[in-house]
């Protein structure tokens, strides 16, 4: 729970609303790592369903990304519309990790108000994605931090069949890893290719009021059919 650790904290040394770590490698594999509260954790989840968003930007330009409430209406309208309708947060603010992560996340911070964004804080959130940089790049340097208690390449037995930093085996990780094996099935059953399947699942989540992870869910534990989610099944 390291990476929901420093998202805690990272929510209560700067003055915003609540804040979110994501391990990304494109769109369709952004993982929830650490939230700092179940709100925050809810606003990665619409980020994701609506596949664009400042989080998304600034891991692609490698930048900071500051979005008012008017940018993130004009920039990213499906997850504005969200973001404004099921949370409090009306602007965010997304940093990409730093070397030697930054390829690899990013953290977000949610604002109540566009009068929150500010240059001073995004300075003090320039310096807390550092710390949290480098704080999250020991668990890859260290075996005993990564699954691996003794240096021997034997791991604890949490790691859920994936290699990596423990960090990345959160439950909202774990939730999330649902998603490739849902859309998966999708490109067997429906021939789709599976940037096509994950558009699926997030169009069905989109008009059913739900996120891609809740979609996912049902499909990998056969309460929905994949035939359900057919382009044109209504």
């Amino acid at each position: 729970m390291l990476a929901s650790r420093l998202a805690w904290a990272t929510a209560r040394v700067l003055p915003v609303a609540g804040a979110g770590i994501s391990a990304l490698g494109d769109p369709d594999v952004k993982v929830p790592v650490g939230a700092s509260d179940d709100i925050s954790a809810a606003a990665e989840r619409l980020q994701f369903t609506a596949g664009a968003g400042p989080c998304l930007s600034a891991h692609r330009a490698g930048s900071a990304v500051a979005a008012t409430s008017a940018r993130l209406h004009s920039e990213w309208p499906v997850f504005a519309s969200l973001l404004f309708e099921r949370t409090p947060f009306l602007a965010v603010l997304s940093l990409p990790l730093e070397w030697p992560l930054v390829s690899i996340g990013a953290v977000d911070c949610y604002l109540t108000a566009d009068s929150d964004l500010t240059s001073t804080l995004q300075d003090g959130a320039a310096v807390v994605a550092s710390r949290i940089s480098a704080a999250l790049a020991r668990e890859l340097t260290d075996p005993r931090r990564n699954g691996d208690p003794a240096g021997e390449g034997v791991g604890t037995g949490h790691e859920v069949g994936v290699a990596g930093p423990m960090w990345l085996h959160g439950p909202a990780a774990i939730w999330r890893s649902q998603v490739p094996v849902a859309a998966g099935i999708l490109t067997v059953a429906l021939q789709l290719t599976l940037s096509d399947a994950v558009a699926v699942l997030r169009a069905h989540a989109f008009v059913t009021d739900r996120t891609v992870d809740q979609v996912a869910d049902d499909l990998v534990h056969h309460r929905i059919r994949p035939e359900e989610l057919a382009p044109g099944a209504g």
